[in-house]
């Protein structure tokens, strides 16, 4: 009886350092992308990393979904396509990552978006 008590006490606690060692190893560098349109978009990012810029796997963001990027770069290249139509281009740019502004919006401009940082308080 006393060997499982034991056994089970043991697996809690690596299962507890576990999750509080990976807490250190959560990637503190990332931005937010959030989808504040009324349509669907297609969102593919380009980060660096090791020196080469790598592209990353397409998403597709419903309205008021988020996607979250791990970036450690400084900027970071964002290209947003019409949902129903991904040929379509809707915003292409570079944006200034900052500790700052961690959240973007991608918000209507008419027939095209625009992605600005939203503040954080």
């Amino acid at each position: 009886m006393f060997r499982t008590t034991r056994i089970r006490l043991l697996a809690l606690i690596m299962a507890l350092f576990a999750f509080v060692g990976s807490a250190g190893a959560a990637d503190p560098g990332g931005v937010t992308l959030r989808n504040d349109t009324s349509r669907v978009v297609v969102v593919q990012c380009t980060v660096a990393g090791s020196g080469q810029p790598r592209r990353c796997k397409p998403v597709r963001l419903l309205p008021g979904e988020s996607l979250r990027e791990p970036c450690a770069a400084p900027t970071l290249k964002v290209e947003v396509f019409d949902g129903p139509n991904p040929a379509k281009s809707l915003f292409s740019g570079t944006l200034s990552v900052t500790p700052e502004t961690p959240i973007f919006s991608i918000s209507a401009d008419g027939r095209t978006v625009v992605v600005v940082p939203v503040p954080s308080h």
